[in-house]
Order: structure tokens, then sequence, then C-alpha cells
């Protein structure tokens, strides 16, 4: 059961390096932060 507990976390935690590097990746396509919060706030309300 531990190593269920464990496999669970490890992909928890590689979700959110997933998350974190796609959000580092759009912020590089972003030429301020004014523009990285615009194509945040445009992806949240397409989903």
């Amino acid at each position: 059961m531990e190593e269920m507990a464990n496999a669970a976390e490890t992909i928890e935690k590689l979700a959110r390096e997933a998350e974190r590097l796609q959000l580092l990746e759009v912020a590089r396509g972003c030429k301020d932060l004014d523009e990285f919060i615009k194509k945040l706030e445009t992806a949240i309300k397409s989903n």
C-alpha cells in the first residue's frame, strides 16, 4: 500500500512540475507581466 501512496505522490509532483514548466513557457513568450497576465486570463476563461 505504501508503494501506491508513493506513486500517487510522485504523479502529483510531476503534474505540478509540468504545470510550472507550461507557465514558464508561456512567460518566455511574453514581453511583460501584463501580457503574461492577459494570456493566463484568456486561458482560464477558455477552460
